[in-house]
Parts: structure tokens; sequence; C-alpha cells
């Protein structure tokens, strides 16, 4: 298997075709390491391919069962962290905003036409919301956001997923870390 079709599980490098463009190489800039990388290059690059494995199959028991972690975790810079923390910041006020107009009139969304009333309904039936339910108070109104995020073939963030209310991950990335910790050092 070559460094370049290396396949990747949660809170991982994701390695796929999207759209019909080439992933953008988290790892690689040409045929440079990244300088975020080149530390932990040095030590992976020295792995067995059943190191590797076994990395994987272990994680997945400390997962139990439930999620898997690759033993090449996504790196990012200062300044990289910085774009996409505003970035997610600035959606999840967005969904926020949303959110308390929804429950509240006018909704100005929908004299706007901002977002399609069927794309709104849709919603709706899925989450198995009330219709007709006014939340009083909505300046209190708060939720967890975990946005699922991947970079297109340019580099570019993007959002695949927006979630909000019970978001998984917390504990994910607390174990993430431990398994790496424990298994990669």
């Amino acid at each position: 298997m070559s460094i370049r079709s290396i396949s990747i599980g949660l809170s991982c490098l994701i390695s796929f075709v999207a759209w019909g463009q080439v992933s953008y190489d988290e790892v690689f800039d040409g045929e440079k390491v990244r300088p975020q990388y080149e530390e932990y290059w040095n030590i992976y690059s020295r792995k067995t391919e059943a190191e590797k494995e076994a990395f994987v199959r272990n994680s997945l028991k400390d997962f139990k069962g439930d999620n898997a972690v690759h033993s090449l975790p996504r790196i990012l810079t200062q300044e990289e962290s910085k774009v996409l923390r505003a970035g997610v910041d600035q959606r999840a006020r967005a969904l926020r905003k949303f959110l308390v107009e929804y429950y509240k009139d006018p909704k100005n969304y929908q004299l706007q036409q901002v977002v399609p009333e069927n794309v709104v309904q849709s919603a709706l039936k899925r989450s198995n919301e009330i219709p007709g339910v006014n939340m009083a108070g909505t300046h209190d109104f708060n939720f967890w956001y975990g946005p699922d995020i991947i970079r297109d073939a340019n580099g570019v963030w993007r959002v695949v997923e927006d979630n909000t209310g019970f978001v998984g991950g917390m504990g994910d990335l607390k174990l993430a870390r431990k398994t790496l910790k424990k298994n990669m050092p």
C-alpha cells in the first residue's frame, strides 16, 4: 500500500475522491512532507504495515468496536486552526440565529426565501419536531455543535455535516488522543 492510498477513520486524514476531484493531501505538498508533519512522519514511516494495521485493530478495541482511529492524525498549524475555528464559530452562530428565528415570528428566513420551506419541513419530520412549539426565552437557546469537516482538492475547508445537539465526538476526541499516545509513541 502506498502512502497516497492510506484509508483513514474518524478524527484522521480523509483519503477519497469527491466530486470527481482528487483529495487534498494533508501530509505532502508535492513530494515534500509538510512542516507540521515532519516529526510525526519520521516515526510513522518506519512502522511496518502489520504495525499500522495492529494500531487500527487496537483502536477499535479502545472504542469498544464503535469506531477506529488511524495512526496518522490530522495535524493543523496554528494558522489553520485559527481559520478553521473562526469558520466553525461563524457557522454555529448562523445556525443558532436561524433556530432562534424559527421559534419566533416573523420568520425572516421565510419572508426573504433564504431557506426553502420544504427543506425546513423535511428537517422537522426527521427530528420529530412538534409543529407550533413556542420557545419563549430563545435568548437562552444554546446547543452543542460539532461539524464534520474535510478539505476539498484545493485545501479549502468544507462542512460535510452539521451535528447539533448530542455530539459524540467529544468523548471520541479524548479517547483518540489516549489511543494515539498509548499505541503510537
